[in-house]
């Protein structure tokens, strides 16, 4: 049996099949922000090694996220800027984790906020760029 495709149908079931806010870093299910993360990291820190189907859960996640503006024309995406959404989604992620831990850096992201760059209390952008690009 191969689980990758399963993952596949599942996060299509459980999430792709509903309205792209199901797609927010505050929405998931516990396994699928894992997942998510985990996929995330790999595909920022460009690891040849890791499973392409698990890579393909940030993008699917991003893409379902933007596919309203991807549909109607109103966002055109390069891959180098699915890699920038996906890097942004990757910090949201994270930030999110932190959340159901109790930390809380900064509100959840919505569907309007969910690519800017997070305003965390105390951080600038040049030092969040310098700490996401490692």
């Amino acid at each position: 049996m191969n689980t990758s495709i399963n993952l596949g149908s599942q996060l299509a079931h459980e999430v792709l099949h509903n309205p792209p806010s199901a797609a927010l870093p505050s929405n998931l299910a516990d396994h699928w922000l894992d997942t998510a993360l985990q996929g995330a990291e790999r595909l920022v820190q460009a690891d040849e090694e890791a499973d392409p189907e698990l890579v393909r859960i940030p993008v699917n996640l991003v893409l379902h996220l933007l596919s309203e503006e991807l549909r109607s024309g109103t966002l055109v995406m390069s891959d180098m800027k699915l890699l920038d959404y996906v890097a942004h989604y990757r910090i949201e992620l994270a930030m999110e984790k932190l959340r159901r831990w109790g930390v809380v850096l900064a509100p959840a992201a919505d569907k309007t906020t969910i690519f800017d760059l997070p305003k965390v209390k105390g951080a600038s952008k040049k030092n969040f760029r310098r700490h996401t690009n490692r």
